[in-house]
């Protein structure tokens, strides 16, 4: 059974906070910005024993590669794996999450109820110290991967190749990130966080073990490293979607 719940605005996160959890948002609470459609988030939705069969291929079957550019002026941060996408796992995810049937239900604010087509999987990698910036994914094609030559060690490279062959802003649609981890504690930090359009955070999903986010391509959001004492990586099974090229 999927626990499903929407991430509450950050007005209304400030009227619990300073009312209690009857209140309602008051007129005099000033937003500084408009809060675009919140992330969905979704637990239960996979076992145990899957959970920790994707944790297992994530850190022991892929060949991971230097990340990509979230800002074309900031450095380098973390790894990625690209994955087929007729992939078990890629298999696996689309089905339980199931987003056409979100898509009817209206559970996704702001996406429209299109056509829509799987387009990319892939696995990213942050460990601590690592610092991923904010970006929308609606503006992938602008991203750049850094691929190390093979003679080189990790994380010395700064060879650039554009992602050209990646879709326009007006293609993607909606990302699905899965946490891959049998165990996560809220003190070692990676949380995922989204932002409205001033850059103050509007919501923080923890990477729960076997939990899924979802979103529209237009939010504003960034990955969080894992606090320093904490020496496991943070991992997360993201698959995109988008509209159908005509």
């Amino acid at each position: 059974m999927r626990a499903i719940r929407r991430c509450e605005s950050g007005a209304a996160l400030a009227a619990l906070v300073l009312f209690g959890a009857a209140a309602t948002p008051c007129h005099t609470l000033a937003v500084s910005a408009p809060v675009r459609a919140q992330p969905l988030v979704i637990d239960e939705l996979f076992s145990t024993a899957e959970v920790a069969q994707m944790q297992a291929a994530c850190l022991h079957e892929l060949r991971f590669k230097w990340g990509e550019l979230d800002h074309p002026l900031a450095p380098p941060s973390g790894l990625v794996a690209d994955l087929d996408l007729a992939e078990g796992l890629v298999s696996l995810i689309a089905q339980r999450v199931n987003l056409p049937e979100l898509v009817a239900a209206d559970k996704l604010r702001g996406l429209e109820a299109t056509p829509i087509e799987l387009y990319r999987a892939y696995v990213n990698l942050f460990k601590r110290g690592d610092h991923p910036r904010a970006h929308r994914d609606s503006l992938e094609s602008q991203h750049v991967l850094i691929r190390p030559p093979p003679s080189d060690p990790p994380r010395r490279s700064r060879t650039r190749t554009p992602r050209a062959s990646l879709p326009t802003a007006v293609h993607h649609q909606v990302t699905a990130l899965v946490y891959p981890h049998t165990e996560w504690s809220r003190d070692d930090g990676a949380e995922t966080l989204f932002y409205d359009d001033d850059g103050e955070i509007v919501a923080a999903v923890r990477p729960r073990p076997g939990r899924t986010v979802l979103f529209t391509g237009d939010i504003l959001h960034s990955a969080r490293p894992p606090l320093p004492d904490c020496s496991r990586p943070r991992l997360s099974v993201a698959l995109k979607w988008r509209a159908p090229r005509e």
